[in-house]
């Protein structure tokens, strides 16, 4: 296996009707000489259905397109909604906020937000809050409410939301606490989320079509992009060149590896999206852990190495990196919850990750 492979599996699928009663069919590209992604046609076309007929799939070295699926009218640059897969990107704004020395990683929230300290909650960090492990929970949604600001949204989780555990004792999965921090980086800086994340990240990368605005005045945090496969490939990566853009060095390759270090250790997974115990997780675990601001999708259980990190959306976008094979890209969806959103479209997205390991694990090349 060459040492340098780099590849990009991009599936963008919306639910958007087609506008007619034609089934779209599939555009496939011939594949350039390189490792033969067929095996993936068949997988992808069996859940066109599913996915209302629309799906783009791209693959990549470098910027090297390997492999193309096309059914429609899909591209790179269609802009669709994020939901979780927002909370990678926020990690990286955080981290660039830590290393300008607003604030240090492991500050409790009470440093910065005296409304957290008068409810007794001023007591879990910033890391615990980007590694799901700060005990905020509850299945209140004032982080993704359109009518309140990222100020009143946290005043709210403040005043109502319970913390269950003490902090870094458990992994509870809610957006809530980033929402907390996005806060804390407005109260430091002077300015509004949205303008902070343009200046430290979009503009420097060059991701024009990456915005907070899925849910009007709220940028929900944690859950709140619209964006296009270009620009969170671009992201992705920054991310394997060790936090170099555009020439820029905007993440310290240590920032960069708290994204790649299990932050929870063996704390119990109390509240996951995950199912339990997924024939196509690596190595066989059980469930998954998280690092900083994204889930750890394989972790090698005898070198301790966090090898594949992934930030899956609860409307199936799957953004995903493999250091281990040099290997990164999406999977974008938008199937509703009323379609079964991100559980509609996990079992596909994870054996088509199981099946690109495969091919290049074993050396299939093209004829």
């Amino acid at each position: 296996m060459p040492n340098f492979v780099v590849a990009v599996l991009v599936i963008l699928i919306t639910g958007c009707s087609s506008g007619n009663d034609s089934t779209p069919q599939p555009a496939l590209i011939p594949d350039v000489p390189g490792y033969d992604f067929s095996a993936i046609d068949p997988m992808l076309t069996a859940v066109l259905p599913t996915f209302n007929d629309q799906v783009y799939v791209a693959i990549k070295r470098d910027n090297e397109l390997l492999y193309e699926f096309a059914a429609g009218g899909m591209d790179e640059n269609a802009i669709f909604e994020m939901a979780s897969a927002t909370k990678w990107i926020s990690a990286a704004v955080i981290l660039m906020l830590a290393e300008q020395g607003y604030f240090s990683l492991d500050h409790q929230v009470g440093n910065y937000l005296a409304i957290f300290n008068g409810q007794g909650k001023g007591h879990f960090t910033i890391r615990h809050a980007f590694s799901m492990s700060s005990g905020l929970y509850d299945e209140t949604r004032p982080h993704t409410n359109s009518t309140l600001t990222l100020e009143q949204s946290v005043d709210i989780i403040a005043l109502n939301t319970p913390i269950i555990f003490p902090p870094g004792s458990n992994i509870a999965y809610d957006g809530k606490q980033m929402q907390v921090i996005g806060r804390i980086a407005e109260v430091v800086t002077g300015k509004d989320w949205r303008t902070i994340a343009k200046e430290q990240l979009f503009d420097k990368c060059g991701m024009p079509d990456t915005n907070y605005d899925v849910f009007g005045i709220n940028p929900a945090v944690a859950g709140g992009i619209h964006t296009t496969a270009h620009d969170y490939l671009v992201f992705l990566k920054m991310i394997m060149d060790g936090g170099v853009c555009n020439g820029i060095q905007v993440l310290s390759p240590q920032s960069i590896q708290e994204m790649f270090t299990n932050q929870t250790n063996n704390a119990p997974v109390l509240v996951t999206p995950w199912p339990p115990n997924h024939p196509d997780f690596p190595y066989s675990k059980d469930d998954l852990r998280y690092g900083f601001g994204s889930w750890i999708l394989a972790e090698n259980p005898d070198t301790g190495i966090v090898e594949e990190l992934t930030s899956p959306g609860a409307w199936g976008a799957f953004p995903w990196l493999d250091r281990s094979r040099n290997l990164y890209g999406v999977m974008f969806t938008y199937v509703p919850l009323a379609d079964g959103g991100f559980q509609a479209t996990v079992d596909t997205q994870l054996a088509a990750l199981r099946e690109i390991r495969n091919i290049i694990d074993n050396n299939i090349l093209l004829n």
